[in-house]
């Protein structure tokens, strides 16, 4: 396996970090997940100025080097050598090495590193997922993509070992955001999600699926959501890169219809221009 590390890519067991790396020690990294269709980036405009922005809050100095069309390039070169066009691009980048200390230096070299993950397939889960709701503890800057995420992975592993697919949270009587995911809701032929705020992540397939909502007419609503209206919705259902758009069949005991078809116009839509991105 080929992985590229700092402007060289090279084989994974030729890769190494140092255990004074600031992403090691204080989990101060940013990170962006890229998905790769039949040997095409798919959405890397986004992703690269949601990264950029994630290097300016996190204040991490990306190198001169590092450009957009550099990683264009090294996507390009790593699904070629690893032989994997349908792949997840897994990119994170680290502060830097320094010496254990809670406050750094200005001007740090950050680690930059890549590699792929072969797709997997959703075919079961697209029928319907169960998710549990849970008190969001998150920090106050969800909304930067960052690698602390242990309050996401402590309850995402205890919703698994419950057998729910997803967590959604909830902060003060609202829903924010899945613990790996943004959350869209219908109702009455209207999709509804939460606005984005410090509590969530601007998804690059929540967006996605907003803009196929206005080319096919479909009300699109970005408003608080109580976790009192759950009872009320039509349809629910959770997006990220990784996963598309996943449709939710029930949040606890509350059971809804899965898939909808909202949801399933807007995936036959996303599809077609997944079909058509392959062609280009």
């Amino acid at each position: 396996m080929y992985v590229y590390q700092n402007g060289v890519i090279k084989k994974k067991e030729d890769a190494a970090l140092s255990i004074d790396d600031r992403g090691y020690t204080f989990g101060e990294g940013i990170y962006e997940v890229v998905r790769v269709y039949g040997g095409r980036v798919f959405t890397l405009a986004d992703h690269w100025q949601r990264l950029k922005r994630s290097a300016d809050e996190m204040e991490i100095l990306l190198p001169d080097y590092f450009t957009r069309k550099h990683c264009m390039e090294t996507i390009s070169q790593l699904v070629e050598k690893n032989n994997q066009p349908e792949s997840w691009v897994y990119l994170q980048v680290t502060r830097g090495v320094q010496f254990r200390s809670h406050g750094f230096l200005d001007n740090m070299t950050p680690m930059i590193t890549m590699y792929l993950i072969p797709a997997g397939s959703w075919e079961k889960e697209r029928q319907g997922v169960k998710v549990s709701l849970a008190e969001d503890i998150r920090w106050h800057r969800c909304d930067v993509k960052s690698t602390m995420l242990m309050a996401n992975t402590l309850m995402k592993t205890r919703a698994a070992r419950e057998g729910y697919f997803e967590v959604i949270f909830e902060r003060e009587g609202f829903i924010t955001e899945g613990s790996a995911s943004n959350v869209f809701f219908v109702k009455e032929g209207e999709l509804i999600t939460p606005p984005l705020s410090n509590y969530i992540l601007p998804g690059i397939t929540r967006s996605y699926i907003m803009q196929l909502a206005g080319r096919l007419s479909l009300k699109c609503i970005e408003r608080p959501v109580k976790v009192a209206e759950l009872p009320t919705m039509d349809e629910i259902f959770v997006t990220a890169t990784g996963i598309e758009a996943i449709p939710v069949s029930a949040v606890g005991q509350l059971d809804y219809r899965s898939p909808g078809p909202v949801y399933t116009q807007l995936m036959d839509e996303f599809n077609q221009d997944i079909e058509k991105l392959k062609w280009l």
